[in-house]
This record gives structure tokens, sequence and C-alpha cells, in this order.
């Protein structure tokens, strides 16, 4: 009864992105004259109301996770017409990309997830991202991705108590992400690597151990790659920098920004424009929404009845979180910026649709978890 009791305010929560965005993009339409803005005023509106609706409904999807994540997504979308209107098209293809490969996740999250070979084919998915950028140069950053992928792999070996065969699969998906110098990755996957050894072999010897090897890569890789450079590692300008606080705690207005080039832009330009256009606050109430998306989603590893998918939701859920944190640090120029930005507000194809994975395999394990919950109460009921 509780859970049915929460239907109603998850569906008020719907409401509150179809007006923010239907009042937005309206108000920079009327100011731009652009009728690609007054059609996304209905458009945009009328996604998020039909899929908060119906993809609850129809494929058991998460309200709440559904209602944050198209928030975030908004956004992107709108800080695109805002500064990059010429990029609109390609970020409507992203997020229907990305909202495709959700959905796509949450049903495979309950046919495959726990499968051996699923996992042994997200391994080779994941080889093939981590060794593409030595191939080709390619526009979009893979090293996330790889991380992803291969959270698969290792939660299958942690789970199975093969502590060794997981640690060198840990330090095998390292070694490319320093020697192509994407520390940002790199970061997310020791920390989140090394954690999830160490949960699912309850040994602190070995979380111990496999954080140690990844300090020792991380190190080697400080003082021989020069790729690794710290000089060499891309930083924001003292323009862009300038132009992320200059708006205060309110910002200066939709569309009143100073004129950052839009050519080669860093990849956490959401952040600057959203920091400038409408204020530091209103960017500390995205962060807080972002974090209460995380803790939304935690629930899926805490209520978990199997070891498998709780392992592979705490996954899921610390990439990002990691990955949250060093952009906002970018954002602050304390250190250089990352590959991929900040969740769901990443310009990155890549890695916005991998984003968007990860919250559709994360709404599965929420769905089974109402399975679950669903099945005894229906059980107590025959009890008595």
């Amino acid at each position: 009864m509780s859970r049915k009791r929460k239907q109603p305010a998850a569906r008020g929560l719907l409401m509150v992105p179809v007006l923010f965005f239907a009042l937005s993009f309206l108000l920079l339409a009327v100011r731009k004259g652009d009728w690609r803005l007054y059609t996304l005023a209905a458009a945009w509106p009328a996604f998020c109301l039909i899929s908060g609706l119906l993809f609850p409904v129809l494929v058991g999807m998460d309200r709440i996770l559904l209602t944050l994540t198209h928030f975030i997504s908004g956004i992107l979308l709108l800080l695109t017409a805002l500064w990059i209107p010429d990029r609109l098209l390609f970020m409507l293809i992203q997020l229907a990309a990305g909202c495709f490969l959700m959905l796509f996740s949450l049903a495979l999250s309950s046919s495959s997830g726990g499968k051996t070979a699923f996992s042994a084919g997200m391994g080779v998915l994941a080889l093939v991202a981590l060794l593409l950028p030595f191939v080709f140069a390619l526009p979009v950053d893979t090293g996330y991705s790889a991380c992803v992928f291969l959270l698969f792999p290792l939660c299958l070996l942690g789970r199975n108590r093969q502590a060794g065969l997981g640690l060198l699969l840990y330090l095998a998906g390292l070694a490319p992400l320093l020697i192509s110098g994407n520390w940002a990755s790199a970061a997310g996957w020791t920390l989140t690597g090394s954690f999830l050894l160490w949960i699912a072999s309850g040994s602190w010897l070995t979380g111990i151990l496999s954080f140690l090897s990844g300090a020792a890569g991380w190190i080697a890789g400080a003082l021989f790659l020069p790729s690794m450079a710290l000089q060499q590692l891309p930083r924001l300008s003292v323009s862009e920098l300038a132009a992320a606080f200059s708006g205060g705690l309110f910002g200066s207005g939709p569309g009143l920004g100073s004129a950052l080039p839009a050519a080669d832009p860093p990849v956490i330009w959401p952040l600057i424009v959203l920091s400038e256009q409408f204020g530091i606050l209103f960017l500390i109430g995205l962060i807080l929404l972002y974090a209460f998306l995380l803790i939304r989603s935690a629930s899926g590893a805490l209520l978990a009845r199997r070891e498998l998918p709780a392992l592979q939701t705490a996954g899921l859920i610390l990439l990002p979180g990691i990955r949250a944190v060093l952009s906002l640090c970018a954002l602050s120029g304390l250190i250089p910026v990352p590959a991929s930005g900040f969740p769901l507000l990443s310009p990155d194809p890549l890695v916005y649709v991998t984003d968007l994975f990860a919250v559709g395999w994360i709404a599965g394990q929420l769905t089974s978890n109402n399975r679950d919950l669903d099945e005894d109460e229906h059980l107590a009921m025959l009890a008595h």
C-alpha cells in the first residue's frame, strides 16, 4: 500500500519538467523568433509527459528515476538551444538514441544480466572500446563506455569468488586508460573496481591489494607516460572560468550570457553555460537533483536479493558519481577537464548514450525489486 500511495506524488513530480521546459523554450522562442524553439516548447514537454505516463505502465520504468533523467537531459537540450543552436538536430538524435538504449537496457537487465555469455560479450565490447583510440583518432570518448562494459565481467568474477582473475581484469582495464591519457576514466575505474572487488570478496586484503595495484599503475603512468603529464592535460581557460561564475547566484538570464566561442568547446561547457546564465543556485539545485537520482538508484543495490545485480548496480552508481565530482572540480579550475563531462549533461554522444544505458539497467533492477516485494505481499496474503 505504501508504494501505491507514492504513485500520485510521482505523477505530480512529472509535471515539474513539463511546465519548466514549456515555459523555458517558449521564452527563448519569443526572444529569438526561431520556429525550432516553438516546436521544442511543445514537443519536449509532450515527450516528457507521455513517456512519464506510459513507460512506467508499459515497461515498468521507475517514474521518479525517469522524471529526473528527462529533466537533466532536457537541461542539456535547452543549453544547446541557448549556446549552439546549430547542433539542435544532432542533439535530438543523441537524446532519441539514448532513450532507445535506456529501454533496451531495462529489458536486458532482467533477461540477460546474470548470464556468463552476456558478461563475456560486454568484456569484448570493453576491449574494443579500450583499443580503438590506439588505432583511430576518434571524436568521442570510448574510455568511460569501456569502464561501464568492464563492470559486468568484473562483477561476475567477483560473484564467483574468482578474485585473482578479477584483479587481472581490473589491471587490464586500467592500463590502456592510463596509456591513452584518459585520467578521469582511469580514476573512476580505479576506485570503482577496487571497491567492487573488496565487496564481492568480503576481504579487506583483496580490496587493499587492488587499490594499491591501481595506485602503483597511476604512479608509473605519471612518471613514465607523456600522455599523463599534468601540463599536457587540458584545463579551462581564464575566460571560460570567468564566464562560469560571472552570472552570480541568479545568473545573467537565459540567452544573455557572454559570447564564448562555440568552436571546440570543453566537454563541460553545459556546466559553464548553466552556471553563467541560470546562476550558481540553479547549478547547485541541479547537482542536488542528480545526487537524489543516485540515492534513488542506490535502493536498487541495497534492496537486491541477488549478489550479482547488487554489484552491477553499485558499480553503475559509483562510476558516474565519481565523474560528477571530477567535472565539478574541473569547473572550479582545481583539476584538468575530464574527457567525459558531467553525467547526463555530456555533449559526447557515446558517453551520453552510455549514461542512459546505465539508467535503464538500474531501472530494471528497481523493477525487479518491486516485483519481489509484490510477490512477498501476495504470499503474505495467502498465508493469512
